[in-house]
């Protein structure tokens, strides 16, 4: 059973991550910064969970992963198959989280999940 204490040692860096909308910017300005500051915190929480036998892990995905033009709506095999948004070093970090999980599924066996956050608006649709 995992102790509260240790959950909180696993969230805390997530919580804290450069993934705000007000430094989106950053990923523009300072891509290596920002990909190597996300690579590392999805490497390190994601063996960590592995090292400490949590039996499911849930990975959140954006939209961003997929490419900028693509076909709408979006198929998952569209993923990798042209150019990102410009905020691009936060796309292929979620992507790289996304093939560690599943690294880690098909290797080791572990229950790590993906889900992805996507916003589900029309081209007709005012989010009001």
């Amino acid at each position: 059973m995992l102790k509260t204490g240790w959950l909180w040692l696993i969230l805390k860096p997530l919580l804290f991550a450069r993934l705000k909308s007000v430094e989106s910017l950053l990923t523009i300005l300072s891509p290596a910064d920002f990909l190597y500051d996300n690579l590392s915190i999805e490497k390190n929480v994601i063996n960590a969970a592995y090292l400490q036998k949590v039996s499911k892990l849930l990975f959140l995905g954006s939209s961003c992963i997929y490419p900028k033009h693509a076909k709408q709506p979006i198929n998952e095999d569209a993923l990798l198959s042209s150019e990102l948004e410009p905020t691009e070093s936060y796309a292929i970090a979620k992507i790289a989280g996304i093939k560690l999980c599943q690294a880690y599924r098909k290797q080791h066996g572990c229950g790590f999940y993906l889900s992805y956050a996507i916003l589900t608006a029309g081209p007709h649709d005012t989010l009001s």
